[in-house]
């Protein structure tokens, strides 16, 4: 997606990227194409816009750890700021109690630079309110999901919401 935002030119990459659910290095490759199809993309907009901003955002569901992510950081030398937001106490969904940072935001070097009438990169973060977690027993915590399997629980969503701050 490519428009304008305070009035300047911003393409954003979407993703949602395969599952992890029949096992992690099971699907890696899945994530691994899923990586190199946005690289592509992203040299596309490069060769018709060298200074093109570019986020590229969505559930990975890999770590920023992951090799999928790290191929992707590599290629054009993207900047992950969501990779130092994971913890053992925090991160955007969890399973088996383990916590995942699947949902970030990838963006090109050039939101750092200290120009005028451009767009900076300022901030990034997990809304992680207490208002969307688990309150109590075992999950306490986690994101409060709106369905358990088949069962209707009401909550929100199985991930946390993140968000970008730029300016201008």
């Amino acid at each position: 997606m490519s428009g304008l935002f305070e009035g300047l030119e911003l393409h954003c990459i979407v993703n949602h990227w395969p599952s992890r659910r029949t096992g992690d290095v099971e699907t890696e490759h899945k994530r691994m194409r899923a990586s190199e199809r946005v690289t592509e993309i992203i040299s596309e907009l490069k060769a018709k816009d060298q200074d093109a901003k570019i986020i590229v955002m969505g559930d990975f569901n890999d770590d920023p750890s992951s090799n999928s992510i790290n191929a992707l950081e590599q290629s054009h030398g993207l900047y992950n700021p969501m990779s130092t937001l994971l913890s053992q106490d925090r991160g955007t969904t969890s399973h088996n109690q383990q916590w995942n940072l699947f949902d970030q935001f990838l963006v090109t070097p050039n939101f750092f630079e200290r120009k005028k009438n451009t767009l900076r990169y300022v901030d990034t973060n997990i809304f992680d309110a207490d208002f969307l977690k688990e309150f109590d027993g075992k999950y306490k915590g986690s994101p409060y999901r709106t369905y358990v399997g088949k069962r209707y629980k009401g909550g929100y969503s199985d991930h946390f919401p993140v968000y970008l701050i730029l300016k201008k």
